[in-house]
């Protein structure tokens, strides 16, 4: 249970009574069952006549307690019999810190058929923080030809958009030829902000070559 902005759990049960037993004088005082879900307290809804009103069962799936009953007895002739109510079934919070951290991403291996001087990347990425990452300095692109010994960063640039806050992010060209002379291509990103500011998000990665 939320209540403004407080988290309410295992809210006692509430008690009823009769102010002026066995008088046929006064009204029922009924409790109201604490916050977090407790059940109400019982009573008689027109003494001394009845009916007998149980006592209210607690909240479900918040620990609350269940209603309190009232005198239980005999008055006029008329037998009251009051249930409590039963308390509600309780709850387990889990809270754990929220942390963030940078991405290293890797892509497995793909063998190309020839030596490539050249590769392009094109990804698509989402910024779901508050802020907009800054490409080539929040979030980079890099290519290797010898199955990630060696990798070469491309400069980024944004090249359209694919929805609400998405992007994509390429570049094409980049020149591999100083690298180890192999022909196993991947590619890796990172991202440089590990905040809730610059959260970002990489959808699809797809690379080519030449």
């Amino acid at each position: 249970m939320v209540d403004g902005g407080t988290r309410w759990l295992a809210g006692g049960g509430a008690g009823a009574f009769w102010p002026s037993w066995p008088s046929a004088s006064g009204a029922w005082a009924l409790g109201i069952g604490g916050k977090g879900g407790g059940g109400n307290g019982a009573g008689v809804a027109s003494f001394p006549s009845g009916p007998a009103l149980d006592g209210i069962d607690g909240v479900d799936n918040t620990g609350s307690g269940g209603g309190g009953s009232s005198q239980a007895g005999t008055y006029n002739s008329v037998t009251y019999s009051i249930v409590t109510g039963d308390g509600g079934n309780g709850v387990v919070v889990i809270r754990y810190p929220l942390s963030y951290a940078n991405l290293t991403l890797q892509s497995t291996d793909t063998e190309a058929e020839s030596i490539p001087t050249k590769a392009d990347m094109v990804m698509l990425v989402e910024d779901a923080g508050t802020g907009v990452g800054t490409i080539n300095t929040h979030i980079k692109g890099w290519i290797s030809r010898d199955s990630g010994t060696t990798f070469t960063q491309g400069t980024l640039v944004d090249e359209g958009d694919w929805g609400t806050d998405k992007r994509i992010l390429a570049f094409h060209d980049l020149d591999i030829s100083g690298q180890p002379s192999d022909q196993t291509m991947c590619y890796k990103i990172t991202t440089h902000s590990s905040s809730a500011v610059y959260d970002t998000k990489v959808h699809a990665t797809s690379i080519g070559w030449r």
